[in-house]
């Protein structure tokens, strides 16, 4: 009987030590589970944490500008135009002239209070918007997160009158006249209330539109002066602005006041890379290409990382204008292609290589292939006006393929 229980004990206790290992093998498992969840939801909980502070840091710290209110009169509204629509046009049009002049990488930002507001995110189950806590935020510790912008329409007379309000600036009274279509008339304004907006908000853009894009030389003139004001004791500053004034003149073709502003900059600060880039223009414009080359030339040596990428481009660009003045078509090719390098969508390099095959090669396909181009990446098609030789631009007119190309970039 001894040996039968001994016998008995021996067949049951194996498997208990069996089910205590698999319990304890399951508890130490659970166990490990545990901690390696706890350190993923702690990982995770830090990582979120971060995303909020470095959320929080971008928000408080956006010097951008916000279109808060456009305030109009009923005739206005029941016209189609509410203060929100006005106000998503001129941060469109902003943002298009930021896209034209390519200088995304030193202006603002700009929105409308109804995009800003698309962009809130809500709590949930209280329907507070996020950025207006962020506001309350800012407000509490003394750190203004957004610039404001607020406008007033109203009829006067014949004229529809803008009022802009900039915080921290005098407003702008902006006027155009009244037209029983009134989609005339608000445009106008849209327009010149961006740029009166760029005026104080990144007045070295608004300088390049108007000497670049909408060839405005009294309007270039004129912000030349207030920035010479604006930035007054800055000699490098005060330096590049003169080369911009004198582009301006250049512009319109008041060489002798060019060259007086040119002077002045060298005074100031001679250098600046943009003074004898705008010296080489000088000569450049006047068909005086062995001048203009050492002008260049010193320009490339004097250029600093953080001069503007569109001035290194000019260089090329207008080096590869003299060698074609000088009927050098390769080497001419050569530094426009040297551009198009640094920057693959330079509009300018591209329309220059088009007419390089053109004028010299008689090659009207590789022609409108590069027209193509540099209208694709942003060249206005009302700049061919102003850059084609009329004789040249009439023949042009009569390709059909030259017709559905300016049809397709049509704004």
């Amino acid at each position: 009987m001894q040996e039968q229980a001994e016998s008995k004990d021996q067949s049951i206790n194996p498997e208990g030590k069996k089910k205590k290992i698999s319990r304890y093998n399951l508890r130490w498992i659970y166990k490990q589970m545990k901690a390696t969840l706890s350190i993923i939801a702690m990982v995770l909980l830090i990582g979120l944490v971060g995303m909020i502070v470095s959320f929080l840091y971008k928000e408080l710290t956006d010097e951008g500008y916000i279109i808060e209110q456009v305030n109009v009169p009923d005739s206005i509204l029941e016209a189609g135009f509410s203060g929100p629509l006005i106000a998503n046009r001129i941060s469109y049009e902003l943002q298009n002239i930021m896209g034209l002049t390519r200088q995304q990488e030193y202006s603002k930002n700009y929105s409308s209070s109804e995009s800003d507001n698309n962009l809130s995110i809500e709590l949930i189950g209280i329907g507070v918007p996020v950025r207006g806590i962020i506001d309350l935020i800012g407000d509490a510790i003394g750190v203004n997160r957004r610039k404001r912008i607020k406008a007033d329409i109203y009829f006067a007379g014949p004229k529809v009158v803008m009022i802009l309000k900039f915080s921290g600036e005098k407003p702008e009274y902006i006027e155009a006249n009244n037209d029983l279509n009134l989609d005339v008339p608000m445009k106008e304004l849209i327009s010149k209330a961006a740029e009166n907006i760029l005026k104080y908000t990144d007045d070295e853009s608004l300088q390049r539109y108007y000497l670049n894009y909408t060839y405005n030389g009294e309007g270039s003139v004129q912000l030349a002066k207030y920035r010479l004001e604006k930035y007054s004791g800055n000699r490098r500053k005060e330096a590049i602005i003169l080369a911009d004034w004198a582009m301006a003149l250049i512009r319109m073709k008041n060489f002798d006041q060019a060259d007086v502003k040119l002077e002045e900059g060298l005074n100031k600060d001679s250098t600046v890379a943009q003074i004898h880039l705008t010296r080489g223009t000088w000569y450049m414009m006047q068909n005086k290409s062995d001048e203009a080359l050492p002008n260049f030339d010193r320009a490339l040596k004097l250029f600093t990382p953080q001069d503007r990428i569109m001035d290194k481009l000019r260089v090329f660009n207008n080096i590869g204008i003299v060698y074609q003045q000088k009927k050098k078509v390769d080497s001419s090719l050569y530094y426009y292609k040297k551009a198009i390098e640094i920057d693959s969508k330079f509009n300018l390099a591209y329309i220059n290589i088009g007419y390089l095959y053109l004028e010299e090669k008689k090659d009207t396909a590789i022609f409108l292939e590069y027209l193509d181009k540099s209208l694709r990446y942003g060249l206005p098609v009302y700049t061919l006006e102003k850059n084609t030789d009329q004789e040249q631009l009439e023949a042009l007119r009569k390709l059909q393929a030259f017709k559905d190309i300016l049809r397709k970039y049509a704004e």
